[in-house]
C-alpha cells in the first residue's frame, strides 16, 4: 500500500512539472533584396547593381553591349538554420515582349535546406533580356503558401 502511495505522489508531481514542448520547424526565410548586374557579351564584365533603378536600363555603353542579366535573390534568416520542412524558391522572368526567337521566360526553383553562418542564401538565374523589359517575380512557398514575394519591372533597351 506504501509503495502505491509512493508511485501516486510521483505521478501527480510529474503532472505537474512543465511538459517538453515539440520543436516547430523554423519559419521560412524571408527575401531581403535582390541584385541585378547587366551581363556584356564583349568582356563577360558584371555592370555595376542596378536592381534599384526606376530609370531605362541601357544596356549598351563604354562596357560593350549586354544582352543577358544576372539577377541574385538574396535569402535572409538565422545563421546556421536547417529547413526539413521543405521551402522552396521561385524565381520567373516573363519578357514584357514575347516573340518567335526572341527572349524566353524563365522559370526556375530552388529548394532550401540550409542557411549557413552569415545567415544568407544567394540563389542566381541568368535573363536574357534581348534588349527589352522583362518582370521579375521571387517568391518563397512552404506548405502552399506563398511566405516572402518580390515582383519588379525592368525597363531594357540597347540604345539606337
Amino acid at each position: 500500500m506504501a509503495l502505491r502511495k509512493l508511485f501516486t505522489s510521483f505521478a501527480f508531481c510529474a503532472a505537474l512539472l512543465p511538459q517538453p514542448v515539440l520543436a516547430q520547424s523554423p519559419k521560412a526565410p524571408d527575401i531581403d533584396r535582390i541584385q541585378a548586374f547587366l551581363i556584356y557579351e564583349d568582356t563577360g564584365k558584371l555592370s555595376k547593381d542596378i536592381s534599384g533603378s526606376t530609370e531605362q536600363i541601357v544596356a549598351n555603353d563604354e562596357n560593350g553591349t549586354s544582352i543577358q542579366m544576372l539577377v541574385n535573390v538574396v535569402l535572409k534568416s538565422k545563421p546556421d538554420q536547417l529547413y526539413e520542412n521543405g521551402p522552396v524558391l521561385h524565381v520567373k522572368a516573363t519578357p514584357a515582349l514575347i516573340s518567335e526567337g526572341g527572349p524566353e521566360p524563365v522559370a526556375a526553383q530552388f529548394y532550401i535546406s540550409y542557411i549557413a553562418s552569415g545567415g544568407e542564401l544567394v540563389r542566381s538565374v541568368v535573363v536574357d533580356h534581348g534588349c527589352n523589359g522583362f518582370e521579375l517575380e521571387a517568391y518563397v512557398e512552404e506548405g502552399g503558401k506563398r511566405t516572402s514575394e518580390f515582383k519588379k519591372s525592368f525597363s531594357v533597351t540597347c540604345g539606337d
